[in-house]
């Protein structure tokens, strides 16, 4: 089973913000992706993301 990724949100200092559609997708992802996290506050910018036209 994946993990269901909402977006992506870049970050001014570099990197990005994970984004996921659950709790346990967090859980999960933050497992998987323990050594890449970043450690401390960071700056985030307003970010909305594109509609996906249906």
């Amino acid at each position: 089973m994946g993990i269901g990724i909402s977006t992506f949100e870049p970050l001014t200092s570099g990197g990005v913000r994970l984004v996921c559609m659950s709790s346990e997708g967090a859980r999960r992802a933050r497992s998987q992706l323990a050594s890449k996290l970043i450690k401390g506050e960071v700056v985030r910018v307003p970010h909305r993301p594109d509609r996906i036209a249906r």
